[in-house]
């Protein structure tokens, strides 16, 4: 730091000129304004002549120097100049005063005139450091704010170019994701299609996290995507084969040995004709629910890209039957550890999907995600989390939507034109067009009130459940999403009092709530529902399953006839 404070100017307060003249004579080498009264010094600090550290007396006549002080400090222009108190006062409590008031420092008068150089330099030399302190942090937050907004703009591409969940229920109807990225972007990431009958899907977790996993997780998208759908090599230990030479060439590995840039990897491929499911894993475990029993398979002991080994990836093959549950997942949720530094662990994870795999998958992801989360507790996320859970459906011509995941604007339109779609052939338009509005009115209600949330591209999307059946004539939709016990007891309330309501009542009761209510709150009205009601000319049903004191799964149910 460079020892010339010459350009540094100093305000000295002091009602007697004579000790103005004194300071004046001992910091003749820096610049300097002065001032007779509190007043004049407050003029001053606001004028062109800002000082860089004030000499303030305390007993003056009006405004005091604890006055000028505390005026000084509650201004955010002025708050930061230094303060030095000089002053005949010297007791302890005049001087926890001033300190408390902001004050940097207390010189007692007579002065000393080395002690008065000796501090001023102090302060003004602490001061420069501050305000480059200050103006460095200026600068790093600058930076972090333009690396910020790249990495987000940059997970946006991400989100575009990746498999999204709405992708996956079209392969896998009855699937559930369970993902928390340590960082903005992510290393871990699925994948899924549907090639020739063949379904897919893979969760990979590619080396490192936030940004270079994020890179890797783009090739590894892209050749996947080569491998799998313009290939249409659908063997999952050929893939793997396949994806670990090409990611060896395209990082270059035979060039650069030292590299163990890569990814781990599960895969699987059912064919649902012969209800055969095919899996096979890079350093990837699998586990699978076959009639209510657990199995545990392995992948091989090789990470995609490690050019070290030379093996040819394993297939397992299993009869997985109807109904069959099986989940692929990283390591980043077994290896994370809580307070006390323990991992939370394969076998904790395969006794907690003993315990739930034959429950609603919406109520599997949630006990997953809180349970990683009670685990992780204050502790920061070592790694990308990733669980993939998939029931394999029964074949029933009877269901025409199994959707369990996160709910957006732009979803709820596709699900209601998939509904469509699926009951055109099979019932009358007007039990289509019914159906239809029901299913976009309670799905409405799940994207306002479902506690359960997250945000995928700077859009805000609600977790919930939507089914619909279409079974003896009745094509029954079914609705489930977490919510607050509180609204849970209203809703309840609101839905049994409409169910008692007739058709004619329900058509006034709709008419009366649209007059009294305005746009801006006719939320929660029921107008809604009302219409539901009155159109299948069905009541509504609705039940809870408790979670905790605070929150439940509401499940409502609406029947639409085929045949109206």
């Amino acid at each position: 730091m460079s020892n010339d404070l010459s350009n540094q100017r100093i305000l000295i307060v002091d009602d007697t000129p004579e000790n103005i003249d004194l300071l004046g004579a001992v910091l003749r080498n820096y610049k300097k304004s002065v001032a007779l009264n509190g007043e004049k010094a407050l003029a001053i600090v606001k004028s062109e002549n800002r000082p860089d550290l004030i000499l303030l007396d305390v007993m003056m006549p009006g405004m005091d120097g604890f006055e000028v002080c505390r005026i000084l400090k509650e201004d955010e222009s002025t708050k930061d100049i230094p303060v030095v108190f000089v002053t005949a006062m010297s007791q302890v409590e005049d001087e926890t005063r001033g300190l408390k008031l902001g004050a940097v420092d207390f010189i007692t008068k007579p002065i000393s005139p080395p002690v008065v150089l000796a501090r001023v330099k102090n302060h003004l030399e602490l001061k420069i450091v501050r305000e480059n302190l200050a103006a460095k942090n200026s600068e790093l937050e600058e930076r972090n704010t333009y690396i910020t907004d790249s990495i987000n703009y940059a997970r946006r591409i991400q989100n575009a170019v990746l498999h999204n969940d709405v992708h996956l229920h079209k392969v896998f109807p009855e699937s559930f994701l369970v993902s928390f990225p340590k960082d903005i972007v992510s290393g871990d990431f699925f994948w899924s299609t549907t090639i020739r009958n063949i379904k897919l899907a893979a969760v990979v977790d590619c080396t490192g996290h936030g940004v270079p996993g994020a890179f890797m997780s783009m090739v590894a998208n892209t050749l996947l995507n080569e491998i799998v759908n313009m290939n249409q090599i659908t063997d999952p230990g050929r893939i793997l084969d396949n994806l670990d030479l090409r990611v060896q060439k395209e990082l270059r590995k035979e060039e650069e040995t030292a590299t163990f840039d890569g990814m781990d990897i599960a895969i699987c491929a059912y064919n649902p004709d012969t209800r055969i499911l095919t899996v096979a894993g890079a350093y990837r475990s699998f586990f699978i629910f076959i009639d209510g029993e657990l199995m545990e398979i392995k992948g091989d002991r090789k990470s995609i890209g490690d050019n070290r080994k030379k093996i040819s990836y394993t297939n397992h093959e299993l009869n997985a039957g109807r109904g069959a549950e099986f989940y692929l997942f990283t390591d980043g949720y077994t290896d994370q550890n809580n307070s006390e530094n323990q991992k939370f662990g394969i076998s904790a994870l395969r006794s907690l999907l003993q315990k739930i795999h034959a429950r609603p998958l919406i109520e599997q992801r949630l006990i997953l995600s809180e349970a990683f989360k009670k685990h992780i507790g204050n502790e920061s996320q070592r790694d990308d989390v990733t669980i993939l859970g998939i029931r394999l459906a029964a074949s029933d011509d009877s269901k025409i939507i199994h959707y369990n995941g996160y709910l957006s604007y732009d979803i709820v339109v596709e699900l209601g034109d998939k509904l469509r779609a699926g009951l055109e052939e099979r019932v009358t338009p007007k039990a289509v067009k019914t159906a239809f509005f029901c299913a976009n009115e309670l799905l409405q209600n799940i994207l306002h009130y479902s506690e359960d949330r997250n945000e995928f591209n700077r859009h805000e999307r609600a977790g919930g459940c939507f089914e619909a059946v279409l079974r003896n004539g009745i094509i029954e939709l079914s609705f489930k999403n977490i919510i607050s016990a509180a609204n849970y007891r209203r809703v309840k309330e609101k839905v049994e009092y409409l169910n008692s309501l007739t058709a004619e009542q329900l058509n006034e009761y709709r008419k009366n709530k649209i007059k009294e209510e305005s746009e801006s709150t006719s939320k929660g009205a029921g107008i809604g529902l009302a219409e539901v009601i009155r159109r299948t000319g069905n009541p509504v049903m609705i039940s809870e399953t408790d979670i905790d004191s605070e929150r439940c799964f509401i499940n409502i149910i609406v029947s639409v006839k085929s045949g109206e």
